[in-house]
């Protein structure tokens, strides 16, 4: 499917989702996201100061740290990662799973599957982001279209389409700050 569709249009992708392309890109985010980060460093930080105050600054104390650390980290993404599956799991993903059509125009992203066609115009993307094995169009904060970089034809495929919504996004921006 992906074939029929990129070769008139290096800004078109047609791809399917698997479980595991949203188990692994919710994992990706989970790094990414700055309320994670935020929420990461207030734990190290209340860590430490538990850590250092009972002990004061010592190797014991940095010890306790670490392996304090390393616990709280491995306990907060197994838990996210259950939560994870459990959601994936779930039949109400079905329009996630369902195969994809992203189309860039002029105008903005139109995305279709059998369940329905969005059209979001180039002022109301956020970013578009290529990592991780995916390439991120977010069209709000919390929401996104996740197209795995399988779905295109080459490297150089991916990268036209990253460009040109790079670039869309850009000019919608400039003509909003006017």
């Amino acid at each position: 499917m992906s074939e029929e569709v990129q070769a008139g249009d290096s800004r078109a992708v047609s791809y399917k989702n698997s479980r595991w392309d949203l188990v692994l890109f919710n994992l990706l985010m989970l790094a990414r996201a700055r309320p994670n980060q935020l929420i990461f460093a207030v734990n190290y930080l209340w860590i430490g100061l538990f850590a250092f105050g009972v002990n004061g600054f010592t190797i014991d104390a940095v010890v306790l740290f670490l392996i304090t650390a390393l616990l709280v980290t491995v306990a907060v993404v197994v838990l996210t990662l259950l939560a994870i599956l459990l959601g994936v799991s779930a039949r109400r993903n079905r329009t996630v799973l369902a195969d994809h059509t992203v189309t860039l125009t002029p105008e903005g992203v139109v995305e279709t599957t059998v369940f329905n066609r969005n059209e979001i115009y180039w002022a109301g993307v956020d970013r578009i982001i290529d990592w991780g094995g995916y390439v991120c169009l977010h069209p709000g904060q919390f929401s996104a279209y996740i197209i795995p970089v399988r779905a295109f034809l080459g490297d150089s495929r991916r990268r036209d389409f990253v460009d040109y919504a790079k670039e869309q996004i850009e000019r919608a921006k400039a003509k909003r700050s006017t």
